[in-house]
């Protein structure tokens, strides 16, 4: 069954070496999503060396290409992935994408009766949140007025 969400964040190569095992291999109940930024703000070039042909490669190219090889590896398994590109890295388009995932929360809990934005398990770690963020306030006001 594919639905529910963990989000984990992976930025690059070295972080999606860490994951691509387990997405690779571990079990087929997971949907992989690759985010990208097609025009980034700044992007570096490096030397890259590829089996004895070496050149500069920006990064740009060499993040969009480990993406790529990765959705390749996972599609020649048979596993589920999709790529979400937005245009820039503004508010607005980040905005955009969260609430395009706000959305798909809500209509994933409702495909399975679940009231994504009322979960009591979540109530339950926000009272006790609330009550030591509480504690904290008293007892910094009570220090400042003792020192008064």
């Amino acid at each position: 069954m594919y639905n529910g969400r963990i989000p984990v964040t992976s930025v690059g190569t070295t972080d999606m070496h860490s994951l691509t095992q387990e997405h690779q291999q571990g079990q087929k109940n997971k949907l992989i999503q690759f985010i990208s930024v097609e025009n980034l703000p700044h992007d570096l070039s490096v030397l890259c060396d590829e089996k004895g042909v070496s050149g500069m490669v920006p990064m740009s190219r060499m993040l969009d290409a480990a993406r790529r090889a990765n959705e390749e590896a996972l599609a020649n398994e048979g596993r589920m992935s999709c790529h979400i590109s937005i245009s820039e890295l503004t508010p607005f388009h980040i905005g955009a994408l969260m609430y395009f995932f706000f959305l798909t929360i809500a209509y994933e809990g409702a495909m399975e009766h679940v009231n994504a934005f009322d979960q009591p398990g979540v109530e339950d770690y926000k009272k006790i949140l609330h009550e030591d963020l509480r504690t904290y306030i008293v007892r910094n006001q009570e220090n400042a007025i003792s020192l008064n």
